[in-house]
């Protein structure tokens, strides 16, 4: 196929989190209308973290 490779969800989400320290039962990832959301809750700043990706 023609163009750049698309990185997969799990890929972005991976990035993202790379230098970040989130238990896994504190996060989640869902998909609504086609678009997928990465949600965590951030214990130091305490408060819900969601991404759309």
């Amino acid at each position: 196929m023609p163009g750049e490779p698309v990185s997969s969800i799990n890929e972005k989400i991976e990035r993202y989190t790379a230098n970040l320290k989130i238990p896994s039962e504190l996060e989640n990832i869902f998909v609504t209308n086609g678009q997928y959301y990465y949600a965590y809750y951030d214990k130091e700043e305490r408060r819900m973290e969601v991404l759309k990706f």
